[in-house]
């Protein structure tokens, strides 16, 4: 069984100018086995700063962090894998019979 993930970190901070700036990064990662999912993170993030040249004692504001296993598994509890096909991208009221057509989402100009 494979020990790979996907991840995706968003993040925002101050640079030394007093603008806000934001970075994303995403890719595959294996953790050790035992690694706590905070450990992860922390390990992502500082990759992910010096990446964009945020210095390392340098706070930052996490926006969006995820780990999900890179295989799909249907015995797994992502709810990417068990909602009905077309419904985890998309959480809230079904879009089903929606005038615009199907994948608009009411909050998104199709």
């Amino acid at each position: 069984m494979s020990n790979t993930h996907h991840y995706i970190l968003s993040f925002t901070w101050i640079n030394d100018r007093g603008l806000v700036r934001a970075w994303t990064i995403d890719g595959e990662t294996s953790p050790n086995e035992g690694a706590s999912r905070l450990a992860v993170y922390r390990e992502l993030l500082a990759y992910a700063k010096a990446q964009c040249g945020v210095p390392a004692a340098e706070p930052v504001v996490t926006q969006f962090f995820s780990l999900e296993p890179m295989s799909f598994n249907p015995q797994s509890s992502s709810p990417a894998v068990s909602a009905p096909a077309g419904e985890a991208a998309h959480p809230g009221p079904s879009r089903h019979g929606d005038e615009r057509g199907p994948g608009c989402v009411p909050s998104f100009p199709c």
